[in-house]
């Protein structure tokens, strides 16, 4: 995988894949990645609550070959309120947590404007 890849939701509820330019990858198949569990650890989770998962060459449980991929993840009700919604980003090599989140926002800023509205302010916490 050379380009960072976002699956989740852009306009409408549906969890689709997106390149950096905003452009459908829906010829391709990304349905592996709707499982909001195995990126996030639940179905239900709070809201911006962001897990991070390093994957070398395939799934052992998917017949899914990504080369050395970060997979950053988090619930995302701010389009699709049904559980298990999410915004999951795939970035090429091995990140931390805080280098991912950079490389997702630097190439997705249309999906953070949108999580950071969403994200709950010390009050609301």
């Amino acid at each position: 995988m050379d380009e960072p890849i976002y699956y989740g939701c852009k306009d409408h509820v549906g969890h689709y894949p997106w390149d950096t330019s905003r452009g459908s990858l829906g010829l391709r198949d990304f349905s592996w990645l709707d499982n909001p569990k195995r990126w996030t650890g639940t179905s239900h989770g709070k809201q911006g609550a962001w897990a991070l998962t390093l994957v070398d060459g395939s799934f052992d449980d998917l017949a899914v070959v990504v080369g050395s991929v970060t997979v950053i993840s988090c619930p995302d009700y701010t389009i699709d309120t049904r559980g298990g919604s999410h915004s999951t980003f795939l970035l090429p090599g091995h990140l931390t947590q805080v280098v991912a989140l950079a490389a997702a926002r630097e190439a997705f800023p249309w999906v953070f404007v949108r999580l950071d509205a969403a994200q709950p302010t010390p009050e609301e916490d």
